[in-house]
């Protein structure tokens, strides 16, 4: 997912999905009531301005499609910027849970001495508490986001971070760069989702 498409929030990622699906004819499932919702998901949102390899969509459909062309069909309805690598069937039980997010954030060489001084110091704290806003009118509440941090890695003027997504909550991206010196909003637009783990 990249160029302008990444600046889309969560609610128009969906809506764009749902157009596509019309538009390609899926047998969608919906909800039932007075205002019925197809029965689509991204069960891991991605934050605005973060560009993204790994995506997932999660959709309930009334009628079985061959996977190949699950994937094909909705490519052609996608705008530029997104590409549909595959489609899987799931078992109606199964539940598709992140575990593990990866990101890569691309630096300055003359800011790697020092990131890896702080990477360092923010490794060995057994406790990084921050204040957590969820809406500019909401007030903030305290996070200790440091056991949500599993790895970070500095190589070739790229910083790696393997962070945790648990029943209980998980950390931005946005807040781990905060943690570590790097407050410019602007830095998002360097910030990468490589890989997922789900369960």
């Amino acid at each position: 997912m990249d160029g302008d498409i990444k600046y889309l929030s969560h609610q128009d990622m969906l809506r764009m999905f749902t157009r596509a699906l019309v538009r390609a004819s899926f047998p969608v499932r919906f909800t039932q009531g007075f205002n019925p919702r197809p029965r689509l998901s991204l069960p891991l949102p991605r934050p605005v301005g973060v560009a993204s390899d790994a995506e997932c969509l999660v959709l309930e459909l009334t009628d079985e499609l061959p996977e190949g062309e699950l994937a094909s069909r909705l490519q052609e309805q996608m705008p530029a910027g997104v590409r549909i690598r595959a489609a899987r069937r799931l078992q109606p039980t199964q539940r598709y849970l992140p575990t593990r997010v990866q990101y890569r954030v691309q630096i300055e060489r003359s800011d790697v001495s020092g990131l890896c001084r702080n990477v360092r110091d923010l490794l060995a704290t057994e406790s990084v508490v921050i204040d957590r806003r969820t809406g500019e009118s909401s007030p903030s509440r305290r996070v200790d986001i440091r056991p949500f941090i599993d790895r970070i890695d500095i190589a070739d003027e790229s910083l790696v971070m393997v962070l945790h997504v648990t029943p209980h909550g998980s950390v931005r991206p946005s807040e781990v760069l905060s943690a570590l010196g790097m407050k410019d909003e602007a830095i998002l637009n360097r910030v990468r989702r490589i890989e997922v783990q789900w369960q």
